[in-house]
């Protein structure tokens, strides 16, 4: 009796039809416009690094990027040569643009004007289709030298140590390929309280450097640097002298600009507070504060603790006194990893164990023998146990498999759909999904989600991680790229989850995938309403603005359901098997099936709605949640293994009567 409900269905959309021929192959575009915007810096040396911006670059899961530059090179003496470059990039620096060399593009030419036509193309990896940007006309001036100048330094008069000052300047370098700019320091150092002589009471600056960074990299001007304590030593003081900016073209050649005066008050380290209030194994607790050093070899930063553990779980206090060597991020900010390697180990239970740290911080910043520290702050900061953070990466080939579907427009809504399926499967499971880059903790497991499957085999999902990760010891998995050694192993080698594979659930499905002996006709009769392979209408704009999403898939069983029925329908089921396959995914990656086995990845058997089943064993109706007993879950060993080692004391199990495992 249980497909009775679905036999009802078919019968159902069977008599929706809505007469469109099987036979129509259109193929959907794989990719938008990519359109170019600008090309930088337009001064360039030898070695410069032009930097071309546009949007929308696919990534490397699409296919790859052509880059083309064609123009015309005028020299010094007026003669035109004609250049043509064509380049596979693979030198992308960020998702709106790149990079390429300018020797790349007119070989050893010194001197003159380079006017020039660029493209970028994007190929797909899959159809070997081509898609090109528009046309960016640029003109760059190619020198053999740059001259700085310096305008003035923006400073109030009182800075401290290590914190960026702005500079108001021209004709800087950009990296250091091309060539380097410094600010040089000449003039004395006096201690606080010192009223000189310098001889006898201060420190003489002389040719002292400090480079110069965050340049604007369109106009090579202004920019930024900073009084670092490897000058000037930790003591507050005054300097009074001048300054300059050189630019070493090579180690043995330089331009100077002029001099600027300088009368300025320096200041020590000073520790604000913390930053965060509550973490856990693997997390950040970040500091703010001024004048932190970066770590060297001879300066460094450190960050002192002095106060006690308050265990919840024991009600019991531990003294603790603990030095981390932090993560400098810049001289106001500054982070300490709480890992059982760092000492936190030493005194806490980090896996088990839950309450607060209670005390004092203290920041110190030293250099060479000399060392200056901060007052103490005073903190609480909540420790919780072991919590396992997601991050969820959807490349873009995904998107590219969703116009398959006919539903790219309908991408947000079926990622949020997934997200919420996996939730309900790890609810009363100390699991953070989050599909925002995640920068508060150091451990973090990352899954994938493709459109094709890169080993050709049309998996759903693969967790490519080496061994099994019994007890989630690891707690940064990467479910994607590709491993060698599972290849070595004689496994697949790229992991993740694959869109496109899910057409396998189509007795149609499109050209190179593989039918499953599990395919249905309910999946073809919920998505050819818009798959352009098969005659139907992808979602349009229009649509997205009337979407209301499905709270229960009950608008996948009604008689003569409307358009838009049809869209929540397909986002509830689409985002239900997604979710699905990451949870059963990430399920393999802490650790299941069988924990207590090391070559046992799947549950024995076959029973109906558990999730590690093996992929056989688990029909388009259970991964639909469509199914008349509701979703996908763990079974009640696994559940019970996941919540041992990862424990929400917040949230107790929803489901009364899970099936054994």
């Amino acid at each position: 009796m249980k497909y009775l409900k679905y036999i009802l269905v078919l019968l159902l959309i069977a008599a929706c039809d809505n007469g469109n021929d099987d036979d129509t192959n259109e193929t959907p575009a794989e990719w938008g416009l990519i359109t170019l915007s600008d090309a930088w810096p337009t001064i360039v040396l030898p070695e410069s690094k032009i930097f071309i911006s546009g949007e929308v670059f696919p990534d490397s899961s699409f296919g790859t990027l052509e880059l083309n530059i064609s123009g015309n090179f005028t020299d010094g003496s007026g003669n035109v040569r004609s250049y043509t470059v064509s380049d596979t990039l693979t030198r992308q620096q960020w998702n709106q643009g790149f990079w390429v060399l300018s020797s790349d593009i007119t070989g050893t030419a010194d001197f003159g004007s380079f006017t020039a036509e660029i493209t970028v193309s994007a190929v797909s990896s899959k159809t070997g289709l081509k898609y090109q940007s528009s046309t960016l006309s640029k003109t760059f001036q190619y020198v053999t030298e740059l001259v700085p100048v310096l305008n003035s330094v923006q400073s109030s008069g009182v800075e401290y140590f290590e914190t960026p000052v702005t500079l108001e300047a021209e004709n800087l370098c950009i990296t250091e390929e091309e060539c380097e700019s410094v600010i040089v320091f000449d003039g004395c150092f006096l201690p606080e309280g010192s009223s000189g002589p310098c001889i006898s009471e201060g420190t003489t600056i002389s040719d002292a450097q400090v480079p110069v960074f965050n340049v604007n990299n369109v106009t090579r001007s202004d920019g930024k640097m900073s009084f670092g304590v490897d000058v000037f030593g930790v003591t507050p003081g005054n300097f009074t002298g001048e300054v300059f900016i050189r630019n070493y073209m090579n180690p043995t050649k330089f331009n100077d600009s002029a001099s600027v005066s300088m009368d300025i008050e320096l200041l020590g380290s000073t520790l604000y507070g913390a930053l965060t209030t509550a973490s856990s194994l693997g997390g950040f607790i970040e500091f703010e504060g001024d004048g932190f050093a970066p770590q060297g070899d001879i300066c460094g930063t450190q960050i002192r603790f002095e106060g006690y553990f308050h265990s919840e779980k024991n009600n019991a206090d531990t003294d603790i006194i603990l030095l981390f060597v932090p993560e400098v991020i810049s001289s106001q900010k500054v982070r300490i990893i709480v890992e059982e390697n760092s000492g936190f180990g030493d005194y806490i239970d980090l896996r088990n164990d839950y309450g607060s740290l209670e005390g004092e911080f203290f920041s110190e910043v030293c250099c060479g023998g000399s060392c200056i520290e901060s007052s103490p702050i005073t903190e609480s900061i909540a420790l919780d146990s072991v919590k396992q953070l997601i991050q969820l990466d959807f490349m873009d080939s995904y998107v590219v498999a969703l116009s398959m579907f006919g539903l790219e427009r309908l991408d947000e809504e079926i990622r949020m759909r997934a997200v919420e399926t996996m939730d309900n499967i790890y609810r009363g499971i100390n699991i953070e999904i989050r599909r925002n880059k995640i920068q508060d903790y150091a451990l973090y497991s990352r899954v994938e989600i493709h459109g094709a499957d890169p080993n050709g085999l049309n998996l759903l999902g693969y967790d490519n991680t080496v061994g099994k990760d019994v007890g989630n010891i690891r707690l940064h998995d990467v479910l994607g790229g590709v491993n060698s050694r599972t290849q070595e192993d004689g496994y697949p080698g790229y992991g993740g989850v694959f869109l496109e594979s899910y057409f396998g659930f189509s007795n149609h499905p499109p050209q190179g995938i593989f039918r499953l002996e599990m395919a249905s006709d309910l999946f073809d009769g919920i998505f050819d309403e818009f798959r352009p392979d098969q005659g139907g209408t992808s979602v349009t704009l229009e649509e997205v603005t009337q979407f209301i999403p499905s709270m229960d898939g009950s608008e996948c069983f009604l008689t003569s359901p409307n358009r838009r029925q049809k869209m929540a329908c397909a986002v509830f089921v689409l985002g239900n098997m997604l979710g699905g396959t990451l949870a059963h995914e990430l399920g393999h990656s802490f650790g299941l099936a069988q924990p207590d086995s090391t070559t046992s990845f799947h549950n024995e058997g076959n029973e109906e709605l558990r999730l590690m089943d093996s992929g056989t064993e688990r029909p388009f109706e259970e991964r639909s949640g469509l199914h008349i007993q509701g979703f996908e879950r763990f079974c009640r060993e696994n559940y019970d293994y996941l919540r041992s080692v990862l424990l929400k004391r917040t949230e107790v199990d929803p489901i009364s009567n899970r099936p054994g495992c």
